[in-house]
């Protein structure tokens, strides 16, 4: 069983949250999560000895290729030149594809409260995500800290991030919402007394 969990890990198809008992320092119970399937990765082929093998596709791309490169004469270096010119320009476009703006918003409408929480704190923090491995690096560094934050409206959220905005004088994290959400921000410190990270 758990060689299946570490698998499903490893392809990036779950994520496990490991909850500890803070007191005993033992860990208790995990938590798993279903990762958006866009970020998942495709397992290799194995042979019976557990190594790497190829599939038929790729046996099949490697033999067309080699006849491929057999008929085509020496003069047509041209023709591959373009090609991979080609295949250089579609895979830019294809990464130019990938918006954080547009992830963003899938997040603000997921039903998950964690991961609404999580794209209010990026939006807030404009946080500049290159491409989906970062953001989903980053959503499972922060998933246990939104997660102590869910019973939080968005407005008391938003008004702690605001005031570590204006007072904290380290950088802050969810981690750091989560410890300031029930104080009393106002009596706490005024705008020319700073808080430090002690």
């Amino acid at each position: 069983m758990r060689n299946h969990i570490r698998k499903l890990e490893e392809w990036n198809i779950i994520f496990v949250e490991r909850e500890r008992d803070w007191e005993t320092k033992k860990f208790k119970n995990n938590i798993y999560y279903l990762l958006d399937r866009s970020e998942w990765k495709k397992p290799e082929a194995t042979d019976a000895l557990g190594k790497p093998r190829a599939s038929h596709d790729t046996n099949q791309r490697q033999i067309t290729t080699k006849n491929q490169r057999h008929q085509l004469p020496n003069k047509n270096t041209k023709v591959e030149v373009n090609t991979l010119k080609k295949t250089q320009i579609a895979s830019a476009n294809a990464d130019a594809v990938w918006r954080l703006e547009d992830k963003l918003k899938e997040m603000f409408s997921a039903h998950r409260r964690d991961i609404h929480i999580i794209a209010l704190y990026y939006k807030h923090k404009k946080f500049r995500f290159e491409n989906g491995d970062q953001l989903s690096s980053g959503i499972k560094r922060d998933l246990r800290a939104a997660g102590m934050l869910k019973g939080y409206d968005d407005n008391r959220i938003t008004a702690v991030m605001q005031w570590l905005d204006e007072n904290a004088e380290f950088k802050w994290s969810l981690e750091t919402i989560h410890k300031y959400i029930n104080e009393n921000l106002e009596k706490m410190t005024t705008r020319t007394e700073r808080v430090v990270k002690i």
